[in-house]
């Protein structure tokens, strides 16, 4: 389906606007999108267990929603949810081999879906007057992944000599927990675009970061993408992205065209005019902080103050097995 990219604004969030397409309901066309599809949360368990608000306050998978129009819930979004739900039991290579742009799509439904959820919601939900948990004008600063994720409904191209896409996705085995009630874990990191994602036995990283981190993964990570990890050594690369993703020093660049209802988006150089390198010196500390944080596990032991950091991976080239029939975590 075309549709005219040329004017593309973030919708202001309201109950009565479709979160993707920026559509007002007409009468009796009032939809809501479960921003962690059915089927994701019948398959893990979802239902009744809750997710953490930016404000610290909780609330069932169940119960967030955001606005969504018929032809974006029932069609365009529906689409990409049956196609990952069908790769899913095929583990790790069924769900890369989706693409870069199905699984962007997935992803970014479930990052922007909660922001403009909380865009809605009070900040006190006892009184539902208040002011919401986050500011509707602060979803504008999301406005380049408001505008790809249009590739959900209609032609988007992307092109660079540099990267395969314009955010890293990254794609690793894991082992499945023993317990149903530790296959699924969600984290993500409003501030840097970062998304973490493990279901069973597959966990899927997102960083809106231009593709710089998934071309630094293909050298780092290149055997952790064969490597039956456990789902403490997920964590651990994980916090590694989301810490790598601090030091970025670069804003993607693009140029767009729009011609006959088609979409293009042309990304220039990371390098540009700059001499600095395109990632900044890496701070250890902070990533054992993430680390303690993303594992539960204290400080002191991740950070044992000699310099160095636990690591339960702790060779690239060679990742150590470690079984989680045998060492549970959580």
């Amino acid at each position: 389906m075309a549709v005219d990219l040329t004017k593309h604004e973030v919708p202001v969030a309201s109950r009565g606007t479709c979160f993707l397409c920026g559509q007002e309901f007409g009468s009796g066309q009032l939809g809501q999108e479960h921003v962690f599809a059915k089927w994701l949360q019948g398959k893990f368990c979802l239902w009744d267990r809750t997710l953490v608000l930016l404000n610290g306050t909780e609330i069932p998978y169940r119960s967030l929603k955001t606005p969504a129009c018929a032809a974006c819930n029932n069609v365009s979004l529906s689409k990409v949810e049956a196609k990952v739900a069908r790769a899913l039991p095929d583990g790790a290579a069924a769900v890369r081999a989706l693409g870069h742009e199905v699984l962007y799509l997935w992803v970014a439904k479930m990052f922007f879906g909660i922001l403009y959820a909380e865009a809605l919601l009070p900040l006190d939900r006892k009184a539902r007057e208040a002011e919401s948990i986050l500011e509707p004008g602060a979803l504008d600063g999301f406005r380049f992944m408001h505008l790809t994720m249009q590739a959900a409904r209609t032609s988007l191209t992307f092109n660079s000599d540099e990267t395969k896409y314009h955010s890293s996705i990254m794609v690793f085995p894991v082992q499945e927990h023993p317990n149903p009630a530790e296959r699924f874990m969600y984290r993500d990191d409003v501030n840097f675009g970062c998304v973490a994602v493990r279901l069973g036995t597959v966990g899927v990283i997102c960083v809106t970061d231009g593709g710089a981190q998934e071309r630094l993964a293909d050298e780092v990570f290149a055997a952790l993408y064969s490597h039956q990890l456990h789902p403490l050594q997920f964590e651990e690369i994980s916090a590694k992205v989301f810490a790598k993703a601090r030091t970025f020093t670069r804003t993607p660049k693009y140029i767009s065209t729009h011609v006959n209802g088609e979409s293009t988006f042309l990304q220039m150089p990371m390098g540009g005019l700059s001499e600095s390198p395109i990632f900044a010196d890496y701070d250890h500390e902070e990533y054992a902080r993430m680390l303690a944080t993303f594992t539960s596990h204290p400080l002191h032991l991740i950070w044992p103050g000699d310099g160095s950091v636990q690591t339960w991976i702790r060779s690239y080239k060679e990742p150590y097995f470690i079984d989680v029939a045998e060492h549970p975590w959580p």
